[in-house]
């Protein structure tokens, strides 16, 4: 019988290996928006610039909306206007609101 050779494995959805080799965790990875400030779950964003490759579209500009999640260089906003929907856009495109919010 041939010995079994293991599976690679993969690391976790929610961490990305640094440069030491250890797998760190998303949070250890702050997103910033266009004025450099630190993005997080459920802030009240709006869109200031229009970049419709990326999903920042011209009908969006100025929209608020909240963000519900996000990914390694993205994050994803339901903005209010319109149809409610879930959009994934680059942080460089959004500006953080100061309006606090019931989360």
């Amino acid at each position: 019988m041939e010995p079994r050779t293991p599976r690679p494995r993969f690391a976790p959805e929610n961490s990305r290996r640094s440069p030491d080799g250890t797998f760190r965790p998303l949070k250890d990875f702050p997103l910033q928006d266009a004025e450099g400030r630190t993005l997080s779950l459920g802030d009240r964003v709006e869109q200031v610039s229009v970049d419709e490759d990326h999903g920042a579209l011209r009908s969006r500009l100025h929209h608020q909306g909240k963000i519900v999640g996000r990914d390694w260089d993205r994050v994803y906003v339901v903005f209010d206007q319109g149809w409610h929907y879930l959009v994934n856009l680059p942080p460089q495109h959004l500006r953080l609101l100061d309006t606090p919010e019931i989360r």
